[in-house]
């Protein structure tokens, strides 16, 4: 909290502090017959103090929930302003590269793609939505996002039955393979807290045994997955300062 928040809130309590302050001598110097505060005052004294500690309260918490509205704000318009033409970064680029390299992992590149996107304040993608298409018949629906609560998962649906890949999609612990007429068959499975360590212990691997490439994500499929996400922001007419 700034100094000059706290200033302000010590001076919303300051008069809630200052008749408490003043309440009990000014009711002890009430002139009364018996030459003593009446005893209803006995009463009412707790009660008032009660009062006037339940506004300077609420006084308090609303100056505390209006500073927290404001932090919440703040965080939502740098969030807004995260993705950075800049740098490339961008809902598509960052977190949905890991969808649609899943959609090639399966299906392979697309041979059509329909897709739109919400801009950011910066004029890149904040999130984006598209249709994938294929040779085959088969469609892949993507949806990626840096300004909203995505649920991190990935499933595949075929005929009799679907895979579900539990969040985090990209280095998942669960997964449930439901078929037609079965019981669903949940799978649990040990990984490491980080998906890049399979990417380095890939390229570790690859270095070690005289490989140019990989054979899990070879060259052309790296550059078929650029290709999809070049095609896939193409109609929003986004630009890059690298590709002016």
């Amino acid at each position: 909290m700034s100094k000059a928040h706290a200033n302000k809130i010590v001076l919303l309590n300051l008069p809630f502090w200052f008749v408490a302050m003043l309440l009990h001598p000014l009711i002890q110097s009430l002139p009364t017959g018996s030459g003593s505060p009446p005893k209803i005052l006995e009463f009412l004294i707790p009660v008032i103090f009660v009062m006037l500690a339940g506004g300077s309260t609420y006084l308090l918490r609303a100056a505390i929930r209006k500073r927290m509205d404001e932090r919440s704000s703040a965080v939502l318009s740098s969030s807004l302003t995260f993705p950075n033409l800049r740098l490339s970064s961008s809902a598509l680029l960052d977190v949905g590269v890991y969808a649609v390299s899943f959609t090639s992992f399966v299906l392979g590149e697309p041979v059509r793609i329909e897709s739109m996107m919400t801009p950011a304040p910066t004029g890149v993608d904040a999130q984006a939505a598209c249709i994938l298409g294929y040779d085959g018949g088969e469609l892949a629906l993507v949806s990626t996002a840096v300004t909203t609560n995505t649920p991190w998962e990935a499933t595949i649906l075929g005929t009799n039955g679907k895979i579900r890949l539990h969040a985090s999609a990209w280095h998942p612990t669960k997964m449930t393979v439901s078929i037609s007429g079965q019981p669903d068959d949940l799978q649990e499975f040990d990984a490491h807290e980080t998906g890049f360590y399979y990417e380095v212990e890939e390229v570790g691997n690859c270095l070690r045994a005289g490989k140019l490439e990989s054979d899990i994500l070879p060259l052309d499929e790296s550059l078929g997955i650029m290709r999809t996400l070049d095609r896939i922001r193409a109609p929003w007419g986004l630009k890059y300062p690298s590709e002016a």
